[in-house]
């Protein structure tokens, strides 16, 4: 019965998964697709309703570990 249950609790996770949850996801990533870049005018306002492109240049990187933890940090200019 408990292995039964089991299956039912992990096929519900399923149909959330990909019947509702993925496709609301998708959802997002139409509306990134669609946006249009950003114009100088609207970078010098402060506008963040558009699309901008950055050129970063990783300066340092840093990983630790506290017990199970890992901690793993980069330095962008």
């Amino acid at each position: 019965m408990l292995l039964i249950l089991l299956a039912l609790a992990s096929a519900a996770a399923c149909w959330l998964t990909f019947a509702r949850w993925l496709p609301s996801d998708g959802e997002r990533y139409q509306d990134y697709r669609a946006a249009e870049p950003c114009s100088s005018d609207a970078l010098s306002r402060g506008d963040t309703d558009c699309l901008s492109t950055w050129h970063l240049t990783v300066q340092k990187t840093e990983n630790r570990t506290a017990g199970k933890e890992s901690v793993h940090d980069a330095t962008l200019t």
